[in-house]
């Protein structure tokens, strides 16, 4: 192979990695004008074992997860995820080794987030609820059928 051809075999290849590896821009509430319901965050972590017994529990129970998915937006975000969230015009940054600035504006006087961690927003964005640790889902539903829709 000539030195031009071996240069630009090169260039395709780390020009199609650097692709791979940049983490795509995504717009969190994109949809949810003209649909005003308030927004339920669920954050969690891979290695967490609580955050894994909470979503097997959320799995289990139909009833929690048809509530969530009618009367809410329910995101289910993995606090350590890397890329650009947009959400309600705000650009938030994930980076390896940390936890994603999205989750960490929803606890800014916490030093280290406890997952699972919730968070539940009105139809404007304004925060009436948040909770880090395990909720037992009867909690959860008490106080999910106490916010208005």
């Amino acid at each position: 192979m000539n030195m031009r051809k071996s240069i630009s075999v090169l260039f395709l290849f780390f020009n199609s990695m650097w692709a791979y590896s940049q983490p795509a821009v995504k717009k969190l509430d994109e949809g949810f004008s003209g649909h005003s319901k308030p927004i339920v965050l669920y954050f969690h972590t891979d290695w967490c074992s609580y955050c894994a017994i909470q979503s097997a529990q959320l799995k289990k129970d139909t009833s929690i997860s048809q509530m969530l998915n009618e009367s809410f937006y329910f995101i289910d975000f993995n606090a350590e995820s890397l890329g650009q969230i947009i959400f309600n015009d705000y650009t938030f940054r994930g980076t390896k080794n940390s936890t994603h600035e999205f989750a960490k504006s929803f606890f800014p006087n916490s030093r280290q987030i406890a997952y699972p961690a919730w968070v539940i927003l009105n139809k404007n964005y304004q925060l009436i609820f948040s909770h880090q640790g395990l909720i037992k889902l009867d909690k959860l539903k008490e106080i999910l059928s106490l916010i208005p829709k």
